[in-house]
């Protein structure tokens, strides 16, 4: 069952026209880790920009060029390929 569409408060007013984030970089997330690194310890800590690709794609990525198993790699977040 389709609900009709709710109301605008602002119905009466005339549009200002225009389009929000239509490309994917109108839109932009930058993950904040728990914790920084200590400096100590086997770990490489990487920040990383991707574009048009999906979380997992990248980090199965980074593992293989790392010889690392996926499961070894973790990441501060997890969103859409965009």
């Amino acid at each position: 069952m389709m609900l009709p569409p709710l109301p605008y408060l602002t119905a009466q007013l005339p549009g200002i026209g225009g389009v929000l984030k239509t490309q994917a970089t109108d839109f932009e997330v930058e993950e904040i880790p728990a914790y920084e690194p200590c400096g100590q310890g086997e770990h490489l800590y990487l920040w990383l920009e991707k574009r048009d690709l999906p979380a997992d794609a990248l980090m199965r990525h980074v593992a293989d060029t790392l010889n690392l198993r996926p499961h070894e790699i973790g990441c501060a977040g997890l969103k859409d390929a965009r």
